[in-house]
């Protein structure tokens, strides 16, 4: 855990004849937490969180699941947080604020409290194998389930066999009990209510329009309601490709021990290295905390973002506005830079480079608005590279256009330094840029790409100099994902065991 450091500035102030008030000092204001996330197993239990600040501060928690033992302090001490068993079978989030009393005082913290899935009875977020509720089995005696499309479950005998559907969700038009038209590749089906745990359990969960979801039940046939529907249909999971790209309980949780990288449900994760320059954020979004955004790796050498990781899916497009530019409130505020758009250095004309896309975060308002931070943002040519016609931005509309995917497309967007000559406003400007894809090879098949073998997979890497100009993306910027490891020696997708980083196949992109 890194510590972050504040700077103690002693000002001597000048004596006037007329006045003989005594010289005063001033010591900058700081807040800062000891932890920056946490993972928890599905029992209850408490845990220390450190916090050391010369302000009066104030903590909020965004689900009922944790406690603290005090909710406002002043100065250095210890929060008790408190936290009850995970009795669901997925996992869950939350997000633990710690910030001034005044406004603006000092940097706001976000601490990413992240809590596994209970054990036993078919737990798919822990990699179990589907077989039925908490209790050990399904209610109707604990059969198996029959993985199925919805087109084999339409073609089955009406019984009280237990079959598994993941699909998306279409056409929801009552939220209270779950009614909605589950959609795969293969077909469509009537889903007659929702439930986890004998409750329902749609709008609880936060489901919505377009989002993948897998589900357990029987099947019925009933003129009235369209002829084949799924009665009784058990919430299992938030389906096989990472809760639609986004929720945190597609996959499960627990630190991945041997590729060092965070929150084994998040195949885009790069391995978190033990490197003292970086510092790294976990960003869930602020209106739908189930649902993280991007997670950032910072340089304070670089004053730049190493990587940015994120999922690409159509459930985060919608209409809201792009944002204006503030600080990361995860990342210290002494180590970032105001990045300056619209100056000149050394010829070229330097602009805000956005490593995630704001188009591909505009489904709300603060969703969009975490893409500005300054951690997101990157120097870049503004005159042939981040432009119209450029590199970059090409890249990004083929990334949500021909790349994107119903199974989610996951991304790492990443800097690198062939040397550290150039800087503007503080930064050191990047020499190439690159960006890392992986996803299925169907797009639709319903899979997590964790749980998929190596030949249902495909992924690459795109690099390029920053200097290339005006071209559209082709062959000759495409790598192996190996070959970009060995170029910046960051591991990449530590968290999906087989993806095939040795090799590509430039057809399956398109190129």
């Amino acid at each position: 855990m890194k510590r972050f450091g504040y700077i103690v500035a002693l000002v001597a102030m000048m004596f006037v004849v007329a006045c003989d008030e005594p010289a005063e000092s001033t010591i900058e204001n700081y807040l800062k937490p000891d932890i920056t996330s946490k993972q928890l197993d599905a029992t209850k239990g408490s845990f220390l969180l450190g916090v050391e600040s010369n302000v009066e501060w104030t903590i909020t928690i965004s689900d009922a699941w944790i406690t603290a033992n005090k909710t406002e302090g002043e100065g250095n001490t210890n929060v008790i947080l408190t936290h009850s068993a995970n009795e669901q079978s997925k996992s869950r989030s939350a997000i633990v604020t710690l910030e001034a009393k005044v406004a603006d005082a000092a940097p706001k913290h976000e601490i990413l409290i992240y809590q596994k899935a209970k054990n036993g009875g078919g737990n798919v977020d822990d990699g179990g194998d589907i077989g039925g509720n908490d209790n050990g089995g399904n209610d109707d005696g604990g059969k198996t389930p029959i993985q199925v499309t919805i087109e084999e479950f339409i073609a089955a005998p009406v019984s009280n066999q237990l079959y598994q559907l993941t699909g998306f969700i279409g056409n929801p038009y009552n939220t209270e009990y779950g009614y909605f038209f589950l959609t795969d590749g293969s077909g469509s089906v009537f889903i007659k209510g929702l439930y986890l745990n004998g409750e329902f359990c749609f709008e609880e969960l936060g489901l919505e329009d377009g989002d993948m979801i897998t589900i357990v039940g029987t099947k019925a046939y009933d003129e009235d309601w369209g002829g084949h529907y799924m009665a009784n249909a058990e919430y299992i999971d938030g389906g096989g490709s990472d809760d639609n790209g986004g929720n945190t309980g597609g996959g499960g949780g627990g630190t991945i021990t041997d590729g060092g990288a965070k929150y084994a449900g998040w195949a885009e994760l790069p391995a978190e290295e033990d490197n003292p320059d970086y510092y790294y954020a976990y960003h869930m979004r602020a209106d739908k905390s189930s649902q993280r955004n991007f997670t950032v790796c910072y340089s304070k050498e670089m004053a730049c973002p190493v990587w940015v990781a994120c999922p690409i899916h159509s459930c985060y497009v919608g209409g809201a506005s792009r944002s204006s530019y503030s600080q990361d409130p995860v990342i210290p505020s002494s180590i970032q830079v105001t990045p300056a758009a619209g100056n000149t250095n050394m010829g070229n004309y330097m602009n805000r480079g956005h490593m995630l896309a704001s188009n591909m975060r505009t489904v709300s308002s603060s969703t969009n608005k975490q893409v500005f931070y300054y951690t997101n943002i990157a120097p870049q040519n503004g005159s042939d590279f981040n432009t119209g016609g450029g590199w970059w931005n090409n890249m990004e509309e083929i990334e949500k256009g021909d790349f994107m995917c119903a199974d989610t497309l996951y991304t790492v967007n990443g800097c690198h330094w062939a040397n550290n000559k150039e800087t503007f406003n503080g930064q050191v400007v990047p020499t190439h840029f690159y960006k890392v894809f992986l996803r299925t090879k169907k797009g639709n098949s319903g899979k997590w790409v964790v749980n998929c073998s190596e030949s249902e997979l495909q992924c690459v890497a795109f690099y390029a100099s920053h200097s290339i100009g005006k071209v559209k993306p082709s062959r000759s910027q495409m790598i192996s994902v190996a070959e970009l490891e060995k170029i910046t020696g960051h591991t990449f997708f530590p968290n999906v065991p087989n993806a095939p980083k040795d090799t590509f196949n430039p057809s399956d992109w398109g190129m």
